[in-house]
């Protein structure tokens, strides 16, 4: 139906943000230190899920978990 296109495109749109902000992140880092990159990260994360998490569907947010970890990989 036309409502969960309109969903999935907003979820669409998120996860793409999402990665944006992660990827700005990464490289914007001047630390090869992982641990202190991962602090930085992990606000990004709590930030996006604790205001996204509402909304947007599990599937979304796995999907910017995933391109947090290929990442770090």
């Amino acid at each position: 139906t036309q409502s969960s296109i309109l969903i999935w495109g907003l979820n669409l749109y998120w996860v793409l943000i999402f990665k944006k902000k992660i990827r700005l992140e990464i490289q914007n880092s001047y630390t090869p230190e992982i641990v202190s990159l991962s602090k930085r990260l992990n606000s990004v994360i709590h930030g996006w899920y604790n205001y996204l998490g509402k909304y947007c569907s599990s599937e979304a947010f796995r999907k910017g978990i995933n391109y947090v970890n290929l990442k770090f990989v």
